[in-house]
C-alpha cells in the first residue's frame, strides 16, 4: 500500500515576514504575517516557479521600499 499525504497548505518560501504558500484548491498565495494577511498571487494557479518569481519580486520591492524609508 502506497502512502500518501495530501496537505492542505505548504509553505513553499519566507523572508522575514512574507511567506508563499500552495493553498489546496487556492493555488499559489503570499501570506503576511505581520497583518496576518493572505492574499492571491497573480499567478495563483500557474506553476510553482512562477509564483517564486512573483514572491521573489515583492520580496525585492519590500527591501527596496525598507532601504529608502531608513536612509
Amino acid at each position: 500500500m502506497e502512502n500518501t499525504t495530501e496537505y492542505m497548505i505548504k509553505s513553499i518560501k519566507t523572508f522575514d515576514h512574507l511567506e508563499l504558500i500552495w493553498v489546496k484548491g487556492e493555488g499559489y498565495m503570499l501570506l503576511d504575517k505581520n497583518n496576518t494577511s493572505l492574499k492571491s498571487l497573480k499567478s495563483a494557479k500557474k506553476n510553482e516557479m512562477e509564483a517564486m518569481k512573483e514572491f521573489d519580486l515583492i520580496v525585492f520591492h519590500y527591501l527596496k521600499d525598507q532601504y529608502y524609508s531608513v536612509g
